[in-house]
């Protein structure tokens, strides 16, 4: 073990200083550094396990992986009808192999599991990594621990998490080549396989090769001491390093060929350098406002503690002789150099694309830890309590706002966090909400089939759960779609209000009939408003809905006879739904359709039913909008909401989704408020306005107590 008081030596590759040993530390300290050290890395690794996204690429991932199952890798493409029959060249097919045989086996508590190990590994090899640079185990376990957090952001269920683990078990295969240049062997290996689990791993054959030139220069210069000619020079350092440009070509030759793609797969990961992804947010670089993906403060700090470091070890501190940068022999030289370009290689990446924060933070890890070990030794030196005080000043540095962040995933988990719906631990982690959840539902319950328009993130939920469904575009991107879907996309989901000159032909209705796509399947949102007025809510409009759940919208095309049934089916209430909520809901939204023209009264009462099985605000805006075709609309609505206004008052707004409940009471007085000013009544109308006021701040308050 390398306890403090071990003779060391000051150079770019060694991180402790000097000669001779510090005053000796009291024994208990040792085991504390490592067991609070290690404590801090096991919570980092479980805050950022718990962290919550929405990834509609997990369900991707388990189709692809249900494809490999039937030998549809590499066949031509059946999940959209705007692939052209293309091959979509999916560089992940090993990794969402892996995940679909877990789900299988285990279901979501398998994932969940998956999850939990795989980031579990990527702090165990940035450890090991940084180990076989002569880190101690304090330093190592906290850069370990520092270097997961800062990905916090980033990192998920999804091919990338491979990747972040494959690379530092790269690094710490490299490493160990300088005592046994044939475990380059095993890197070789590695490549391979990392060659059909992510696209990650072209970064890994560049740090191979990167890391093959060092280490055959510095094999190369010592073989050079004592020899006259050049080739003997050549044939020693050949006998000692021939291993190394033998498994960099090997290892490309692995990538090239072996693997459902052959040689396109070298190639292909540089398909997303295309302007019409580039658009994407976790392509945005790393300083862009534009972005809404990740943060960006833990990167910038930890690469400005990188950057002060290795300032301070090149510049010296004055008085300090122990400081000062020495001469590095031919080992030091060559992992330096190896050190220096790989780090000006990640952070460029990251700062053009904001995804590698998480790469860039745990390839340079290890490099990291030397800096940190080298600071601590120094420490060590000028007192036996000083380098543990600075460790642990660290350690609490980044224990504190870990513990905050588990405080606050516990209260986001509790299953009455009223901000959330009800939801399982691997729902909630993993954003299941932001799927079309119930919307596949019903089309699968339904046995609806063909050609839809939809969002783009749910291109993985729908072919999961509905093989049936045949989709426009969606997250496999640059993999199989090309610019041209992308720009009709964008067209589709313009608003031709925009754009009144005909010329523009923007005229989604248009485009749709042209696809021969006579379903929508998205989301209630701003992105798609502008397409869901233009096929739902103008009068000359010929679509209507067939499901609605407050949060997705199926919508169909009544030209189209098929989807023209299922509207007719919808009204009739002869669709099967998720559940009655949905099911009461989906009738009244198709009944209001203007296309259909059915008469208000009938509107009224399947909005009523709706509500009376779940209150919505959207069915209580539509009762209020249609209860003005009544005779004395006013005497209706001030009857009809106060007694709503009484249910809602009785129900817990303190349990799961109760937040919900406090809008719609705000909703209800509103309208009240309204109601009586209409009649006159001002003090009637100023105490409802009042009590909608105090729902409000109520609601307000559990948004600023819970996460």
């Amino acid at each position: 073990m390398d306890r403090p008081g071990k003779k060391t030596t000051n150079s770019p590759g060694a991180p402790a200083v000097g000669t001779g040993s510090p005053a000796a530390a009291p024994p208990w300290l040792w085991p504390v550094e490592v067991g609070v050290t290690l404590a801090v890395a096991v919570l980092a690794i479980g805050a950022i396990w718990g962290e919550p996204r929405p990834i509609g690429d997990l369900y991707a991932g388990l189709t692809v992986g249900q494809d490999v199952m039937d030998g549809k890798l590499g066949q031509p493409d059946d999940w959209s009808y705007m692939s052209d029959g293309r091959v979509a060249v999916n560089q992940n097919w090993g990794t969402h192999f892996l995940t679909y045989l877990v789900y299988e086996a285990a279901g979501p508590v398998g994932l969940l599991v998956l999850k939990a190990v795989m980031i579990g590994l990527t702090g165990l090899f940035i450890i090991l990594a940084a180990r076989q640079r002569k880190v101690s185990w304090p330093v190592a376990l906290l850069v370990a621990g520092a270097a997961i957090a800062a990905g916090r952001s980033y990192i998920d269920m999804r091919a990338n998490l491979t990747t972040l683990t494959v690379a530092p078990l790269a690094l710490w295969l490299l490493f160990k080549t300088r005592q046994n240049v044939h475990w380059i062997w095993a890197v070789m290996v590695l490549n391979g396989v990392w060659a059909n689990m992510h696209g990650g791993f072209i970064f890994g054959l560049g740090m191979t090769a990167l890391w093959a030139g060092a280490l055959l220069m510095q094999r190369t210069v010592e073989a050079a001491s004592g020899r006259a000619s050049a080739w003997a020079v050549l044939r020693a350092a050949g006998r000692a390093a021939w291993p190394l440009p033998v498994a960099v070509v090997g290892s490309v030759l692995l990538a090239g060929f072996a693997n459902p793609y052959g040689l396109r797969n070298l190639v292909f990961p540089f398909q997303i350098l295309d302007p019409a992804w580039q658009r994407l947010n976790e392509w945005q670089p790393l300083l862009s406002e534009k972005a809404r993906f990740g943060t960006t403060w833990e990167f910038l700090t930890l690469m400005g503690i990188l950057g002060g470091l290795l300032l301070l070890r090149v510049a010296g501190i004055p008085g300090v002789r122990s400081s000062y940068l020495r001469r590095p022999n031919l080992q030091q030289a060559a992992m330096g150099l190896f050190d220096l370009v790989l780090a000006a290689v990640v952070i460029g990446m990251t700062f053009k694309a904001r995804r590698f924060v998480p790469l860039s933070v745990i390839v340079l890890g290890p490099f990291l830890a030397v800096q940190l070990e080298w600071l601590v030794g120094l420490l060590r030196r000028a007192d036996r309590y000083l380098g543990p005080a600075a460790l642990g000043a660290m350690t609490v540095a980044l224990g504190v706002p870990l513990l905050l962040d588990a405080h606050k995933l516990m209260r986001l988990y509790d299953p009455r966090n009223p901000l959330r719906p009800a939801e399982t631990l691997f729902e909630r982690m993993h954003g299941t909400a932001a799927q079309p959840v119930g919307a596949a539902e019903f089309l699968a319950a339904n046995g609806i089939t063909g050609r839809c328009f939809n969002e783009w993130r749910w291109e993985g939920y729908l072919r999961w759960t509905c093989p049936g469904i045949q989709v426009f575009m969606g997250g496999r991107a640059h993999q199989v779609y090309d610019g041209a879907t992308d720009r009709l996309a964008a067209r589709i989901l313009s608003d031709p209000r925009e754009y009144p000159d005909p010329r523009y032909k923007v005229n989604p209705t248009q485009d749709l009939a042209d696809l021969d796509v006579h379903l929508v399947v998205v989301p209630v949102d701003d992105k798609h408003a502008a397409l869901m007025w233009h096929l739902l809510e103008r009068p000359e409009g010929k679509w209507a809905y067939i499901y609605f759940d407050t949060k997705d919208i199926v919508a169909a095309d009544t030209t189209s006879p098929q989807t023209a049934e299922l509207v007719r089916r919808a009204i009739a209430g002869d669709l099967k739904y998720p559940n009655e909520a949905a099911a009461t809901l989906s009738r009244a939204m198709a009944m209001t359709s203007p296309c259909l023209r059915i008469p208000a009264a009938e509107g009224i009462e399947a909005f009523l039913a709706a509500a009376r099985v779940q209150p919505t605000t959207i069915a209580y805006d539509a009762i209020r909008q249609l209860s003005r075709s009544l005779p004395d609309p006013v005497a209706w609505q001030k009857a009809y909401f106060q007694q709503e206004y009484a249910r809602l008052e009785a129900v817990d707004y303190r349990e799961a989704d109760g937040h919900r409940t406090l809008l719609m009471r705000a909703q209800l007085a509103e309208y009240l408020a309204r109601a009586y000013r209409v009649e006159g009544n001002a003090r009637e109308g100023a105490r409802w306005t009042k009590i909608g006021n105090e729902a409000l701040a109520e609601r307000k308050a559990l948004i600023q107590t819970w996460p």
